[in-house]
Order: C-alpha cells, then structure tokens, then sequence
C-alpha cells in the first residue's frame, strides 16, 4: 500500500475513535472507521486466510509462530466484527449522553 493511505487510515481510526467516545459525529465517525476495516478484512480475503483461524493452543509448536513467537493465527474475523460494530453504531445513533444528543437536542 502507498505510504499516505496507511497514514490516512491511522488518521482515520484516530479520529473516528475520538469522535465515537465523545459521540460527536457518529455516522461519519462510524463510515470512517469502517472503509478501514472493510479494507482489511477485503486484504485478508483475498490472501485466502479464514474467516475462523484454529485455536492457537491446539496448533502443534513449530507449526505456526507469530510476530516474535506470539501472537494468534491470522483470520478476517477481527475486521469483520469491527465492521458489524460500526454498522451496527452508525444505524443506532449515538444514544442520549453524546455530543450529538447535546448539539441537536
């Protein structure tokens, strides 16, 4: 990936972040961090990896090592129940102790 999209997205999960705990912005908090995370789980389809890895404990040792030896098997189960949150946040709104509910209410 070229270097300003990963810097693009970093931005985009920071801010989205902030703005989702302050509920400031819900909706386009919730679609920024979600173009991320439909795009991470689209790179690890696309790599072949499942939606469900094995159970890091019933791997045999030596068969899989992570980053510096820890780490879980790799799977697209991660972004994708990230992006079911988000959908799930932006349809929902924010809730009643938000910024949103503050600002329009």
């Amino acid at each position: 990936m070229p270097v300003f999209l990963c810097f693009l997205s970093a931005l985009s999960m920071l801010a989205g972040g902030v703005c989702l705990i302050l509920g400031l912005l819900t909706p386009l908090a919730s679609a920024a961090i979600f173009v991320s995370m439909a795009f991470a789980a689209y790179l690890e389809i696309v790599q072949g990896l499942p939606l469900v890895a094995r159970d890091p404990y019933l791997i045999p040792t030596g068969q899989y090592e992570g980053p510096n030896g820890k780490g879980e098997p790799p799977s697209w189960k991660k972004a994708f129940m990230y992006c079911l949150m988000l959908l799930t946040i932006a349809v929902l709104g924010p809730g009643a102790f938000s910024l949103d509910a503050l600002l329009l209410g």
